[in-house]
């Protein structure tokens, strides 16, 4: 009989700790999210500028194909990633993407998006701006190149007209080999580019550029080979 009458009074108790604990784990999970939170405002305060500022130069530079317009495109993206390559920054996101317990998905979505961004930066800065430069380079001999045929030069409206229209074979191939001579012209400069993407990427732990890419789109190589096998 007296242990009956203290199973109330036991009851209760674990009652009351198990009220406590749900308290204290609503109250973890408001926090890890109010700090994801700010973290992300922090960033939209900061980055978003700077991004317009990158898509209106990368629009004026293949619209222009200027030199100007070019090297103002390769200025906009260092300061990108010059935010993005934040250390403070990036040791913050990573806690708190690693503690995890926040509960708003949107909220857990952006901090899983934002890892992946920052997480590409996270490379000698010199490096960084040594990519921008000759990505920017490379995009720009793209940009301006022409087909040349018959001394005369082509736009590429006036290509794509040749190889949808032209009955005429030889013309056809004279033109499209002429559309492809840029690849002469970027061949060393490419050959560059992907050592030095491949360099970051290992710095990162990643095996080459196209492996980090994949992981970075949250792709896996594997699934894709079996996708195109199958």
């Amino acid at each position: 009989m007296l242990v009956l009458r203290f199973l109330p009074s036991l009851f209760l108790v674990l009652v009351a700790l198990f009220a406590l604990r749900c308290s204290f784990a609503l109250a973890v999970d408001a926090e890890s999210t109010q700090r994801a939170q700010r973290f992300v405002k922090a960033h939209e305060t900061k980055v978003r500028p700077l991004e317009v500022a990158g898509s209106l130069a990368w629009w004026n530079a293949n619209v222009s194909g200027k030199d100007e317009d070019f090297k103002e495109k390769e200025r906009a993206q260092n300061r990108i990633d010059e935010a993005l390559s934040d250390p403070v920054a990036f040791t913050e996101l990573k806690k708190i993407k690693t503690k995890g317990g926040i509960d708003d998905p949107t909220i857990a979505r952006e901090i899983n998006l934002l890892y992946l961004a920052y997480l590409e930066k996270q490379v000698d800065p010199i490096l960084l701006k040594k990519i921008v430069a000759l990505s920017n380079k490379v995009e720009k001999e793209f940009n301006v190149h022409r087909a040349k045929v018959d001394g005369k030069e082509m736009t590429d409206s006036e290509v794509r007209k040749v190889l949808k229209t032209s009955k005429d074979s030889t013309r056809r191939k004279a033109v499209w080999e002429a559309s492809k001579a840029v690849g002469a012209v970027v061949e060393a400069d490419l050959k560059e580019l992907v050592k030095m993407r491949n360099q970051a990427a290992r710095a990162l732990g990643f095996k080459n550029y196209h492996d980090m890419q994949l992981v970075l789109n949250e792709q896996n190589g594997d699934d894709l080979i079996r996708l195109l096998m199958s």
